[in-house]
């Protein structure tokens, strides 16, 4: 029988209750209606439409605190709402006739989809879409809308970095505080190959070692994969950096979904997962650190279809403050959604909660790589889920190429359980930890 954590078994699984059919766009805050600053995702942000569709949100509230909260966020920043107006992901029936469909309606697709999810996103006409709604072979018609990283304000350094440089290297390696100063693994990755869906990786920064290849670049702007941003580069630097990695000799690929302005579209992203669950070098992990919400049912298909293709697919939870059940890809059924902590063992304040929330790991203040051969300290469940990426590249290594279920029992039955403090209710209390891996 699964290994299930006591709070998800009294929740159920809320992610099967939730259907999308044609939310407008994605947004990762919705902005009050008196035009008053929100706070926003210090890593991740997605822009909102005009119209939203109504959600159900589950009230989340504070438990009994173990530890006050050290960490502060960076002040919010703001802009203007903006969906991608007249495009669209489009699902059709699998095995229908794409380019029939296609042919007969006139539509130029800016990408096709036929291994994650079967259909296309395209510019289209009103007329257009209202004939594709009505047609039998299609199942679902999406407004796309546009996703921007925000990269928080940092201190991008250069020297020599210390032995254990990150404090959460050294939190996923220990049980308790105080933190001892030592990450040591028993593996380092080397078979396994992780997948970074995000702003690219720089593929030549030191501490890469030759491991970072390009794979795919949604972006077409000839740059192949390569980070003009920073984000990416952090998180694969947390993946499998040799100085701030956690698998230390995994393979690095780029999955370029987002461009050098931090910019790219819901679309850009399903091709992103459609690309890795069609040419995978398995044993195989994935790393999406990012999302947003109203959710976007095809994105949710795509990182639930490549788990059960045997990649291995850890999320991002969401900064803001809110319940992950509300967010795309979080609220995946079957992609594993991670949840961040502060160095003081306290529940990080921006961090999305709730019963999609399924694992924590250390996300405030963490060092990593960055582009132009420095490192950079950032924050935000985007910097925790790669922890949990790399134990999933340590775990197949040592395992073999186990299913997306088995490796989320084994991080469950061997985290760190009830130590963090001011985790929301309906929230489980398990922090990632290496368990002798």
């Amino acid at each position: 029988m699964a290994y299930i954590p006591a709070q998800v078994a009294r929740l159920g699984n809320p992610r099967n209750l939730m259907p999308v059919e044609n939310f407008e766009s994605v947004h990762s805050r919705h902005s009050n209606l008196d035009g008053e600053k929100v706070q926003m995702s210090r890593t991740i942000r997605i822009l909102l439409a005009a119209a939203l569709a109504a959600t159900t949100s589950i009230g989340a509230t504070a438990a009994t605190a173990a530890a006050k909260p050290q960490q502060s966020p960076q002040p919010a920043t703001s802009t203007t709402p903006r969906a991608i107006a007249g495009q669209y992901l489009v699902t059709l029936k699998w095995g229908s006739d794409i380019q029939g469909l296609l042919d007969k309606i006139g539509i130029r697709p800016l990408f096709t989809y036929g291994t994650a999810v079967f259909g296309f996103a395209a510019r289209l006409t009103d007329l257009q879409v209202r004939l594709l709604r009505v047609a039998p072979e299609v199942e679902a018609v999406e407004n796309d809308a546009e996703v921007e990283v925000v990269v928080p304000p940092g201190d991008p350094q250069t020297g020599e970095p210390r032995a254990v440089d990150s404090w959460g290297l050294d939190r996923i390696n220990q049980r308790t505080l105080p933190l001892d100063g030592n990450y040591s693994p028993n593996h380092d990755g080397s078979p396994v190959t992780a997948y970074i869906l995000d702003t690219g990786i720089q593929h030549n920064h030191p501490d890469f070692g030759g491991r970072a290849s390009f794979g795919y670049d949604a972006m077409n702007d000839g740059r192949r994969g390569e980070d003009c941003n920073g984000h990416g580069t952090h998180v694969a630097g947390t993946v499998g950096g040799k100085v701030y990695g956690v698998a230390k000799n995994v393979n690095l690929v780029s999955v370029r979904v987002l461009g050098c302005d931090s910019r790219g579209a819901w679309s850009g992203i399903v091709a992103g997962f459609d690309w890795v669950a069609a040419n995978a070098k398995k044993p195989a992990v994935l790393n999406a650190s990012l999302g947003g919400t109203p959710g976007v049912s095809q994105v949710d298909t795509a990182a639930n279809s490549l788990a059960d293709k045997g990649v291995f697919v850890a999320v991002a939870g969401g900064n803001d403050t809110a319940d992950a059940c509300n967010y795309s890809p979080a609220r995946a059924a079957r992609a594993f959604t991670i949840g961040a902590t502060a160095k003081d063992d306290s529940y990080a304040t921006y961090s999305n909660r709730g019963q999609c929330v399924q694992l924590l790991a250390p996300g405030t203040d963490i060092k990593s790589t960055w582009i132009g051969t420095r490192v950079n300290t950032i924050s935000g469940t985007s910097m925790a889920t790669p922890h949990v990426t790399g134990v999933a590249a340590l775990y197949k290594h040592a395992n073999g190429d186990h299913a997306q279920g088995d490796i989320m029992n084994w991080m469950w039955q061997n985290a760190t359980q009830d130590r963090i403090g001011q985790v929301p209710a309906s929230t489980p209390n398990y922090l990632l930890n290496l368990g002798g891996l």
